[in-house]
């Protein structure tokens, strides 16, 4: 479908915004954008909701069911696209996400907004790990950066409109509008799968074993457990036994004939295993801190919540800024100093976030929120390539399925370790003036370990087939 032969100009920016190129980046735009809107733009709505229908206390277990389902369909989306087709498969998906979304925004009780945020976290997963999968099968090689940078932007946009979009809906017209806010890119999503996506599949030969499927489910639901349990201590419990499981179901799978996961994945031993684990660990790293930067900003810099808002997306805004001129940068080795310099500037975006936040230093706080988002804009297109171009072509699928459930594991468990963290440290506590430093160095320090691991995973790139090809590139 996509065209892999050319001249020079069919690398750049043009080939990929015009003709057929640009009604499947339409369709990829429109499946990234729905996951990545749909979990922002709700945000003021669901406590609103919770309150007027019952169940407030149990607001964590739906983003706990939203966060597991979201997980399981990134699993299970690949496998689905090579025996359905991609077409058929997303437009499944497509549905399913419409019929979560009338689930919660007509919910008549608590319940009916934890089952359909489940569907639509379920549909959210199998959307995206689609869209990813298809990327490599829909555009030449040397789109693909570029690809990836206009997919920086869509998250971007959607972390700064999601929330003004959903808490205008819930000003205006009711927290069951902002549920459905999603409803016209679901909509879009829908009608250009119909039209563009591609509609091959692949057989039977590619149907992992349903016990690899149910340990990965299984370890997604105890990965994503420790953001609904009412005690963060114990957080460390389930994330332990997610790990277990996962890697139970890693060597079940290696032994397969039909295998799940491509070769090498979390081999640090292999660059696809390395790439997964920079794509793991650097969104844990930025999630330990996420609950908290609105927090701190509110509490210790006592800023109103238009000053908040406006500095929360500084680290969206900048990846977003960054993001499209280093999606030029397609050399081998441009890609390679890419991939290193992204979890290097996101260590520094830490320790200078925690230095302003311990000394109530609010601009040296902001200029490491901005820091945290360059490292992301600076690596996450160039990982995502690096994955797919270190497997064998027809693992491809595999290998661009898995990588946005890679990415929200890494989230879930950031989220699960942070609280369990804060919970010992008193950390909520000390985010106030005068508060001591030691909660946030802890905090913020700890997350900054987990970015020099992600950047150790990218140093070593030396032994297979795609760092010595960015090797010869620099």
């Amino acid at each position: 479908m996509a065209e892999r032969s050319g001249p020079r100009a069919a690398e750049g920016w043009g080939a990929l915004l015009s003709g057929g190129a640009a009604v499947r980046l339409g369709l990829v735009t429109a499946g990234v954008g729905l996951h990545a809107f749909n979990e922002f733009a709700i945000a003021a709505a669901l406590p609103i909701g919770l309150k007027e229908v019952g169940g407030i206390e149990r607001i964590a277990w739906v983003y706990g069911l939203y966060y597991v389902c979201s997980i399981a369909g990134g699993v299970l989306g690949g496998s689905l696209k090579r025996h359905a087709g991609a077409r058929v498969a997303m437009a499944g998906a497509a549905c399913l996400f419409l019929a979560g979304l009338a689930m919660a925004a007509l919910a008549p009780a608590w319940g009916w907004v934890l089952a359909g945020r489940g569907l639509q976290g379920l549909a959210d997963g199998l959307v995206i790990a689609m869209c990813y999968a298809i990327i490599p099968e829909v555009f030449a090689s040397v789109l693909v950066p570029r690809v990836f940078a206009v997919e920086a932007v869509v998250w971007a946009l959607a972390a700064l409109l999601g929330p003004l979009v959903g808490g205008q809906a819930v000003a205006h017209l009711s927290w069951r509008a902002a549920m459905a806010a999603a409803l016209p890119l679901a909509l879009a999503f829908l009608a250009l799968t119909l039209r563009v996506a591609p509609t091959e599949r692949r057989g039977r030969e590619t149907a992992a074993r349903p016990l690899v499927l149910l340990l990965c489910l299984g370890a997604a639901g105890a990965l994503a457990l420790p953001a609904a349990l009412p005690w963060p201590e114990l957080a460390p419990l389930p994330i332990l036994a997610g790990i277990a499981l996962f890697r139970l179901a890693l060597r079940i799978d290696a032994l397969a004939p039909a295998r799940l996961f491509p070769e090498g994945a979390f081999s640090f031993r292999h660059p696809f295993g390395r790439v997964l684990w920079s794509l793991f660990l650097m969104p844990c790293a930025s999630s330990l801190v996420y609950s908290f930067q609105a927090l701190a900003l509110g509490s210790r810099f006592v800023l109103g919540p238009t000053a908040v808002g406006y500095l929360v997306v500084v680290g969206p805004l900048v990846w977003s800024a960054i993001a499209i001129p280093v999606g030029a940068m397609t050399a081998p080795g441009q890609q390679a100093a890419l991939r290193r310099a992204g979890p290097a500037v996101l260590v520094i975006g830490l320790l200078i976030s925690a230095a302003g936040l311990a000394g109530e230093t609010l601009w040296l706080f902001a200029i490491g929120l901005g820091l945290r988002g360059a490292g992301f804009g600076l690596a996450y297109g160039a990982m995502n390539h690096a994955a797919m171009e270190a497997v064998p072509r027809d693992e491809r699928d595999r290998a661009g399925a898995i990588l946005p459930a890679v990415a929200e594991s890494g989230r879930a468990v950031g989220a699960g370790i942070g609280g369990a963290v804060a919970g010992a440290s008193g950390l909520v506590a000390a985010l106030v003036p005068g508060g001591a430093a030691g909660p946030i160095l802890w905090q913020w320090g700890l997350a900054a370990v987990f970015a020099l691991i992600a950047l150790a995973a990218a140093m070593v790139a030396r032994g297979g087939e795609a760092d010595r090809a960015a090797e010869q590139g620099t």
